[in-house]
């Protein structure tokens, strides 16, 4: 018998715990920095796990395959103000270069409607360096305020953004809602609201990329087919 359960794990593939996937669970809308970056946990001082936190969280993990972080509905206003430098601690939400290779960050809410992420018209939303591969699905993100490119987005890494709506963000100069400079797929996604900001008029629905041009296909690379529907529909990432 003890043989046969064996088999069938080894068959259906039970997760090894060296690649075993780390889950964070945002139980606060409250934006507040995590207390010890070092032991794993997301924890502010207060005792909350706020999207601050877990994302500063995994940001420090060289253990997991995943780093996934799970907010649950709610406005996530981002208050803390930008200072100088892309800290994880203020400002926008950085996702520098993971400390191993192949390790993947998801950031998932519970739907577009419902889970909202307001970068506060103070910065960015999300700063993502290269080297990082990460999914954005099921959120609102906006208020996004860039004083260059990327007014919620500004990317040099690996971005899926998949059933996710974008909304009133803006930037000085190029791409109002994203600016991504590597690989970027909008599967699913809408872009909305045409925001003037410092006398310069940010077309949302307009996009900037840099050394390559997007692509559908590549959508299911690097496991996230686990995380998308089996065969969802693609819109057209440009109207």
């Amino acid at each position: 018998m003890k043989n046969y359960i064996f088999l069938m794990l080894t068959i259906i593939g039970c997760p090894s715990p060296v690649h075993a996937d780390q889950n964070y669970f945002v139980n606060t809308t409250i934006d507040e920095i995590d207390d010890d970056t070092t032991d794993g946990i997301c924890h502010s001082a207060a005792g909350r796990c706020s999207l601050r936190a877990a994302v500063m969280q995994a940001n420090q993990l060289a253990t997991a395959e995943f780093a996934i972080i799970n907010i649950p509905a709610g406005i996530y206003l981002l208050s803390i103000p930008p200072i100088d430098g892309n800290d994880d601690a203020s400002g926008d939400l950085n996702l520098p270069a993971p400390l191993v290779a192949n390790e993947r960050t998801v950031i998932r809410g519970a739907s577009a409607a419902s889970t909202i992420i307001d970068g506060n018209q103070t910065d960015q939303v999300f700063q993502i360096e290269a080297l990082r591969n990460v999914l954005l699905r099921d959120l609102t993100i906006r208020h996004g305020r860039s004083r260059t490119d990327g007014g919620a987005i500004d990317s040099d890494g690996d971005l899926t953004v998949f059933q996710c709506v974008l909304e009133n963000n803006s930037a000085r100069y190029d791409g109002g809602a994203i600016e991504s400079f590597t690989a970027l797929r909008m599967l699913a996604s809408d872009q909305r609201g045409a925001p003037r900001i410092f006398g310069v008029r940010c077309d949302i629905g307009a996009f900037e990329f840099g050394a390559s041009a997007p692509s559908l296909e590549p959508i299911f690379k690097n496991g996230f087919e686990a995380l998308l529907p089996l065969n969802p529909i693609f819109p057209q990432e440009k109207p």
